[in-house]
């Protein structure tokens, strides 16, 4: 960020997600399924369906696909690779 730049908001939220809700918004952002997000994971679904809760509310946003489309525009190089 140079001078006078603003600080993204976004980073700021995506900041706020565990590592297992990064997984997941990771994992739905390339297009899985919530069943198949839970086969990877080694998780139910349920629980697949509970972090997608939390993720929604902390990026306050409304939809998967603007979660997804968070994830994707914001680049957060350092927070995913963890």
């Amino acid at each position: 960020m140079t001078s006078g730049q603003q600080p993204d908001p976004w980073v700021a939220k995506l900041n706020t997600l565990s590592a297992r809700e990064r997984d997941i918004l990771r994992e739905a952002s390339a297009g899985a399924s919530d069943r198949e997000i839970a086969s990877k994971l080694v998780i139910s679904v349920s629980t697949v369906k509970s972090h997608m809760r939390h993720i929604l509310a902390k990026l306050e946003v409304k939809s998967r696909h603007q979660a997804a489309d968070v994830w994707k525009n914001h680049p957060l190089t350092d927070i995913r690779a963890e």
